[in-house]
């Protein structure tokens, strides 16, 4: 045997071990689960960063009614509007088939009240943005947006529904939009325009007003003078009243005195109509001495949104025809919504005629103005003196809170500065909308003008009072849990 060097020989290496066959089917499997789970994760959160998107446009929101409020609430052009602020696009900017925009059509209240109770439909056309005209047909269409089921979303009027027109609510519309929703947005004063060419006004412009000397009011009506006006029986500016109003001197030898009162079912006579009823009765009684003792005119023309003028009164359609009459006719005066008059910063028209400075309750208890008290101007301090009265109702009907604008303290109001013709301006809602997204559209309206700001400055260079704070939040609440989606 041969001996090899380094020790005995090396034992043969041991066999390899036996191939074992790993099973990677299930691991392929949770690998494939768990790639399908990530998808599907991945696919979810898509999904929800979608929907947390921002709601689609609820399209046009319609309405109509009331012109006492028609340029606060609509701009022509720019965002200086309520409606337009809201939207954030100019009135000529809102297309009706996409755009978060509200089309408002001002046919007076008693038209606007008509079509929401009827549920009619705007009936505009889609080729054209709709309410290019501020009247225009509200009855139910076959054409574009008059089809079908787009009715008005609202009423705006200064008129507040009637026992009747509840009735008609709760019998014929409740049952499918659930139970209305009649809430104020403003205050307003009724103003007193006259045409002042031709009369020598010796009274200083008072203060609280934005009228200048240039067009300047410092005409004084008092309670006699307004109702003899307003029946008719005074009917030339050289009324020994009207001297002994304006510091005893005549405004003028002779000029007759044309008055123009609405046209149409409106918001703004039922206010002012309601104020004549409740102060043009009865005796003269206030104590001064530049009146000889008398009667004040008897109104009897009734209250409502229509009323019984005297004949020889000429009509003219919203506020906007009566304003632009009284400024193109000498010696004419008649009733309209503030911003048509120069108490406006921006009025409605040009030329706008100037506003009446009145005398109130206090006043006529104290003997002024006549007597050198303060008149008082259809100015946003004096509104908001007026409707300081209103008390938020105990419960959230549309009766209720009718009546609580339509007490007798809103008719005739007491305090020292108040403006004596004066009241809310109010809109309507339905109870539930069929869409979603129109719902949510007109809480957030409604939740940015009862927050004030820009809203409140809106109304107040247009001569409006914003609501008091406690009236803002009980509307708002009720808006917020009064509106939902149709089922």
């Amino acid at each position: 045997m041969i001996k090899k060097r380094g020790g005995p020989p090396r034992p043969p290496p041991p066999p390899p071990p036996p191939t074992r066959l790993i099973d990677t089917s299930g691991r392929r499997r949770h690998l494939s689960i768990r790639l399908k789970t990530c998808s599907l994760l991945a696919l979810a959160a898509g999904a929800l960063l979608i929907n947390a998107a921002p709601a689609s446009a609820a399209g046009a929101i319609y309405g109509a009614g009331a012109t006492l409020p028609f340029n606060l609430y609509r701009a022509a052009t720019g965002t200086s509007a309520w409606f337009d602020n809201f939207a954030g696009v100019g009135f000529t900017s809102c297309n009706p088939a996409s755009a978060n925009c509200i089309a408002f059509a001002s046919l007076g209240s008693g038209a606007g009240l008509t079509a929401f109770l009827a549920q009619q439909s705007p009936n505009a056309t889609p080729a054209l943005v709709p309410y290019q005209s501020s009247f225009i047909p509200y009855a139910e269409g076959t054409n574009g947006y008059g089809a079908g089921s787009a009715f008005f979303d609202f009423a705006a009027s200064d008129a507040t529904l009637t026992a009747a027109q509840v009735s008609q609510y709760t019998s014929a519309v409740q049952p499918t939009r659930r139970a209305g929703i009649q809430i104020p947005t403003v205050g307003s004063p009724v103003a007193i325009a006259f045409n002042a060419t031709g009369l020598t006004i010796n009274h200083a412009v008072p203060t609280g007003t934005k009228q200048t000397t240039g067009g300047s009011s410092g005409l004084w009506l008092s309670r006699r003078a307004y109702c003899g006006i307003f029946t008719g029986k005074i009917t030339n500016w050289n009324d020994p009243i009207l001297t002994a109003d304006n510091g005893g001197v005549a405004l003028t030898s002779s000029l007759p005195i044309k008055v123009y009162r609405r046209a149409d079912s409106s918001g703004t006579t039922f206010l002012f109509s309601r104020h004549l009823a409740t102060v043009c009765v009865g005796t003269q009684a206030d104590k001064t001495t530049s009146h000889a003792a008398g009667n004040l005119d008897g109104w009897t023309g009734g209250v409502g949104t229509t009323v019984t003028w005297p004949a020889a009164f000429t009509a003219a359609t919203g506020s906007d025809g009566v304003a632009k009459a009284v400024a193109a006719t000498s010696g004419a005066i008649g009733y309209v919504s503030p911003d048509y008059t120069q108490q406006s910063t921006t009025p409605a028209i040009s030329p706008a005629p100037v506003a009446a400075n009145l005398q109130n309750q206090f006043d006529y208890n104290n003997g002024g103005p006549i007597s050198g008290d303060t008149p008082r101007p259809p100015a946003p301090t004096y509104t908001t003196a007026a409707t300081a009265s209103f008390v938020v109702p105990g419960t959230n009907t549309q009766a209720a809170w009718g009546t609580a604008a339509d007490t007798t303290a809103m008719r005739n109001p007491t305090g020292s500065t108040a403006y004596p013709a004066a009241g809310f301006t109010l809109i309507n809602f339905y109870g539930c909308y069929a869409s979603a997204a129109k719902v949510t559209a007109l809480k957030a309206f409604v939740a940015g003008y009862t927050a004030g700001g820009t809203y409140d400055t809106l109304a107040r260079n247009s001569a409006f009072a914003p609501l008091p704070s406690t009236v803002k939040t009980a509307a708002n609440s009720w808006v917020s849990t009064g509106i939902t989606t149709c089922p």
